[in-house]
């Protein structure tokens, strides 16, 4: 219960800075050199691998991480009672239709103290076409901690952490995001099926070496 006030009054502070910054004109978003927002870096887990995860969906299905590999996941933690994370689900049903074929797979991992009815019900009345699970401290933690609602990791093709969205942003930083890693070639695959040049030399070398 503790945990829930502590979320619920840090997500109250949180939108009340976005309805702030959201009543800005668009001209004033600061937006730092290159293609990525300034709001998005976390130099402190980017680039890192997730670690691996065990999670059910709320019809008890599993979901693994070793079974998302080689897709785009945008992973949303929220709950019903955090206004600001209702905002931003209409997105990721669009989001999840409209990039799902692309490779891109949305999960929400609700925080509602494991009060399923009420998320199956928030659901099916919003018709969220995406994972959705029951969260725990081992998932909050497998995800660097989550101090506030709604928080939001984009994670590459590769399982490596790309940006992680502490409360609400706007629509077109994550779809901006996304688009670029839908883009992108995997690393791990080229690693995979190509030989790097040292390799391939040194192969030849022992090839021709006499015995």
């Amino acid at each position: 219960m503790n945990q829930k006030l502590l979320l619920i009054g840090l997500s109250l502070l949180v939108f009340a800075a976005v309805i702030v910054q959201f009543s800005k004109k668009p001209s004033e978003t600061i937006v730092a050199p290159g293609d990525q927002p300034a709001e998005a870096e976390v130099p402190s887990i980017r680039g890192t691998v997730v670690a691996d995860f065990e999670i059910e969906d709320v019809n008890g299905a599993k979901i693994r991480r070793a079974d998302l590999v080689g897709k785009v996941l945008l992973v949303n933690f929220w709950a019903t009672w955090c206004a600001p994370c209702l905002i931003e689900i209409p997105w990721f049903i669009e989001f999840q239709e409209k990039y799902g074929p692309q490779g891109l797979q949305v999960i929400g991992v609700s925080l509602d103290d494991d009060d399923i009815d009420k998320v199956k019900t928030y659901m099916q009345e919003h018709k969220m076409n995406y994972i959705v699970a029951m969260g725990d401290e081992k998932m909050t933690e497998t995800f660097s901690g989550v101090i506030g609602l709604p928080t939001t990791f984009i994670v590459d093709r590769d399982g490596k952490f790309y940006s992680q969205h502490r409360g609400l942003v706007s629509k077109e930083i994550i779809e901006t995001e996304l688009k670029q890693l839908l883009n992108a070639p995997q690393a791990s695959l080229q690693r995979q099926f190509s030989l790097p040049e040292q390799s391939e030399s040194a192969l030849l070398l022992a090839a021709s070496a006499p015995f």
